[in-house]
């Protein structure tokens, strides 16, 4: 049979072997005549979240392609058991970052709280005039818990940054000394929680400064030394 190349495909990493790709016509043709052949289609998803919409999909085309009984005449596999593993090991993967992430918010905490009472300790003379003057417990609260929620998020913004310029640069290191396909992914989703998460930390932490703070008598406060 003479056939006429049309297009080169590029080779994909460590294959060796030599690949034709014909139309099923021409495939049934060559096949021997004995030979159990039928045509398969290949999807592939983009992340391993993405395999059981894909198969979905999948389905959902064939039963309007061939009816109701697209089942006789096809049939839809994945490999199930490395997708379990693979999300298995995601998963230890997410509660092992979430751990360190959770012990890492407790310490910046608790860091932000102990900035905010040597804060107050040293400006206890201007809470006083402030308060002398007609400010509010309200005022002095509010005033402590921008300061701790400013902080906070100053920080989470650097975090972003850092983890940004971190993650791409790994991924980046990676693919070019090894074979591994891997890519960092950041969705708005992810910056929004951790920006969110941060201001909670920042309001927890920040409230005991700003209570003690706001609490203070005038008085003391103007007689502090």
């Amino acid at each position: 049979m003479t056939l006429t190349v049309i297009g080169l495909l590029k080779r994909p990493p460590g294959d060796t072997g030599l690949t034709a790709v014909v139309p099923i016509n021409v495939a049934r043709e060559l096949a021997p005549a004995r030979t159990l052949w039928a045509p398969s289609l290949t999807a592939r998803a983009a992340r391993i979240e993405d395999v059981p919409a894909v198969r979905a999909r999948v389905e959902r085309w064939l039963a309007r392609r061939y009816g109701p009984r697209w089942k006789e005449r096809a049939q839809v596999m994945n490999r199930t058991e490395r997708v379990a593993q693979v999300q298995q090991g995601m998963l230890l993967f997410k509660l092992f970052m979430g751990a360190i992430t959770g012990i890492s918010l407790i310490v910046g905490g608790i860091g932000v709280m102990n900035v905010l009472l040597s804060a107050v300790a040293e400006r206890t003379r201007e809470i006083g005039v402030r308060r002398a003057v007609g400010a509010r417990r309200g005022h002095i609260l509010a005033q402590f818990l921008a300061e701790s929620v400013t902080i906070c998020v100053i920080g989470s913004v650097a975090g972003i940054v850092l983890g940004l310029v971190g993650s791409y640069g790994i991924t980046a290191a990676i693919r070019a000394n090894t074979r591994a396909q891997m890519y960092a992914g950041i969705s708005a989703g992810t910056i929004v929680l951790a920006v969110g998460v941060t201001v909670l930390v920042g309001v927890a932490s920040g409230l005991y400064p700003a209570l003690r703070a706001s609490r203070l008598s005038p008085i003391d406060a103007l007689r502090f030394e």
